[in-house]
């Protein structure tokens, strides 16, 4: 744990804790980090090219990264967590900004299917009804899964206020 507070202190990386708010029992309380540049981590890949299998990952990266700027940008703040449990639920981001909270989903597709909404249909029956579901993807257009909002990731962020 040492090594991840060095990064941190020499701001490489930035932590995003599980979400502290919610009621979970089996919540997993293991962070996320991400760099402050995914450059860093191609890096110390040796790997600069986006393959199917880092696609994902670099664009929950871009995402998160967007973010964090976007708060800054607009004085807001931010709390953001993740979540994941010892049952194999998992979803992206737990984003608090004010009053509201959402779970926020993120897909590098550009045409998401009902699958990609799965996790957060199964974490919406666990929690409060007044915490809203989201999932960003990388395409262009709009679309509700299953009573689910599917937005480009530029417009959920503007539906946040961002």
């Amino acid at each position: 744990m040492r090594y991840f507070e060095i990064l941190e202190d020499s701001l490489l990386v930035r932590r995003v804790d599980p979400h502290g708010d919610l009621e979970l029992a089996d919540l997993v309380r293991h962070p996320k980090f991400y760099f402050f540049d995914p450059g860093v981590l191609n890096g110390l890949l040796g790997n600069f090219g986006v393959s199917g299998d880092r696609s994902g990952n670099l664009f929950e990266h871009l995402f998160v990264s967007q973010l964090w700027a976007s708060t800054a940008a607009f004085d807001r703040d931010l709390r953001l967590g993740t979540l994941r449990t010892r049952g194999g639920l998992e979803v992206d981001f737990v984003v608090t900004l004010g009053g509201d909270t959402w779970l926020i989903e993120v897909k590098s597709t550009s045409s998401p299917q009902g699958g990609d909404i799965r996790p957060l249909k199964r974490a919406a029956l666990r929690l409060p009804s007044s915490i809203r579901c989201m999932l960003a993807h990388a395409g262009s257009t709009e679309r509700v899964i299953d009573g689910v909002p599917a937005l480009p990731w530029q417009k959920a962020l503007a539906e946040m206020g961002l």
